[in-house]
């Protein structure tokens, strides 16, 4: 158990566990938009030596939700499916001429 208090009340949380849509939209933008953005940034930054690119915060990571919840399976699915389409863009990219 966490020692932290917990202000959500269990409806509140059963509303979390069960927002399978909620879940994948967010995974999904935080996996198409938000990790590429970090993934440029942290190679530019390091390259440099210095903080070049500053951090920018478009689409938040969504708290990790329980396992095996409809939340889970929603996040799990979104980030899948927003590799899929970030190595889709990337090889479309790289295979013209």
């Amino acid at each position: 158990m966490s020692s932290e208090p917990d202000n959500k009340t269990n409806a509140e949380k059963d509303r979390e566990n069960n927002n399978f849509a909620g879940q994948f939209v967010q995974s999904l933008g935080h996996s198409v938009i938000q990790a590429p953005i970090d993934g440029v940034r942290e190679v530019v930054n390091k390259l440099s030596d210095k903080e070049v690119i500053p951090k920018v915060q478009i689409v938040h990571a969504p708290e990790k939700a329980e396992y095996g919840t409809p939340a889970w399976n929603g996040q799990q699915l979104g980030k899948g499916a927003g590799l899929l389409a970030v190595l889709i863009f990337a090889g479309r990219m790289l295979s013209r001429r």
